[in-house]
């Protein structure tokens, strides 16, 4: 999968989180869909296995992509053994939503894989404050109605927090390969600031999505790709870092 050959991706990123990991200057990691294209897992247990202990103990959170619903990249070429994030809501598992009803129970095993059915939206639902930034994740793959009252909770919880800067964590950058329309990134972004606590953010509120390989600024001071792994399209590779430190935000 990766149009740049000249880097041996993986254990570039493996490098990268051990040691700073190891430096006390990471604090917490986060992958924003399409998680290593993996349908069986050897490619993610190789992965995890190569990092540190100091590394898996930091904070992290992912998104689900296109392609960890489908290995090939949408509902209409499923194949019998995709994840339909069944898989990799249990290995990637986040403080979502699932679990607010019974913590004993974390998962929402409701839907019926054997049908085609992705797993249940509140699986990959989560909001959480790590530092002085509060995020929201969520899937592109439901639609805004079914996640809306997911985004309202997430919304007043933003509000009673006061954070200084909010994040909104999707994956796709445009609707389709399994996005229902208006229900990308970008448009949910544009939905929230109409939801109650999230109405005053302003310039607090920023986006980040993956889907198209590209590290790229897609709306200035507010919107941001973080896709370039190497993988063909743009042929980017880079692990952008989110600073908060001093009263400011960059992402380098």
């Amino acid at each position: 999968y990766c149009a740049n050959y000249r880097l041996d991706i993986a254990p570039a990123l493996k490098k990268v989180l051990n040691g700073m990991s190891e430096n006390a200057k990471l604090d917490y990691w986060m992958m924003v869909g399409d998680l290593f294209y993996d349908q069986f897992g050897p490619s993610t247990s190789s992965f995890y296995q190569g990092l540190t202990l100091k590394a898996m103990t930091k904070l992290s959170a992912v998104t689900m992509g296109n392609h960890d619903y489908w290995i090939a990249g949408s509902p209409g070429s499923v194949m019998p053994d995709d994840s339909l994030g069944y898989g990799h809501m249990q290995w990637f598992a986040m403080d979502a939503l699932s679990a607010k009803a019974d913590v004993s129970q974390p998962f929402d095993f409701s839907g019926n894989p054997d049908a085609g059915n992705i797993a249940d939206k509140s699986n990959f639902f989560w909001y959480n404050m790590i530092g002085n930034i509060a995020f929201i994740g969520f899937s592109n793959a439901y639609s805004w109605g079914d996640q809306y009252n997911f985004f309202q909770e997430a919304c007043a919880w933003v509000g009673d927090t006061n954070a200084p800067l909010v994040v909104l964590l999707g994956h796709w950058n445009v609707d389709g390969m399994g996005c229902p329309a208006s229900d990308d990134t970008p448009d949910v972004f544009n939905s929230i600031k109409s939801i109650p606590g999230c109405t005053n953010l302003g310039s607090k509120l920023k986006y980040i999505m993956g889907h198209t390989h590209c590290n790229q600024i897609t709306e200035k001071n507010t919107g941001f790709m973080l896709g370039g792994m190497g993988m063909a399209g743009c042929g980017d590779f880079g692990i952008p870092i989110l600073d908060t430190r001093n009263g400011r935000a960059r992402l380098l």
